[in-house]
């Protein structure tokens, strides 16, 4: 489990990548891929988020290093797992997780939602 006490860890949202055309009238998100940073004490690995206008395709991590997905074993397994459920259509505030992942999910879908902010259609 990632603590706090082992290196101090924060969000934070960063611009997006919009890979589609011009802001869409309908649907709930500007297609694209956006992205929320999760910082591991020296280290910064990207959450990527990409949706088209009325779904989530994907959720994974970017800038990932050999060190800290060894250091932080779980952060690949639950972004994963979160992907999986948002793909299904799960709604955000209904992912659930094992309880002793709790820590990493919380951080992970702290950064999903900050990513998920900046791809809502502002109509």
């Amino acid at each position: 489990a990632i603590s706090q006490t082992q290196a101090p860890i924060s969000t934070t949202s960063s611009d997006h990548q919009n890979t589609a055309g011009p802001s869409q009238s309908m649907g709930k998100y500007v297609p694209g891929m956006y992205t929320s940073s999760i910082v591991l004490g020296d280290s910064v690995v990207d959450v990527a988020v990409t949706v088209d206008s009325d779904h989530i395709n994907s959720v994974s991590l970017v800038n990932l290093s050999e060190a800290i997905a060894t250091m932080y074993p779980l952060l690949e397994t639950c972004t994963q797992d979160i992907s999986r459920q948002l793909q299904k259509n799960t709604a955000i505030d209904q992912i659930s997780y094992d309880t002793s992942n709790q820590y990493t999910f919380q951080i992970l879908m702290q950064a999903v939602i900050q990513a998920l902010e900046q791809a809502e259609n502002p109509s």
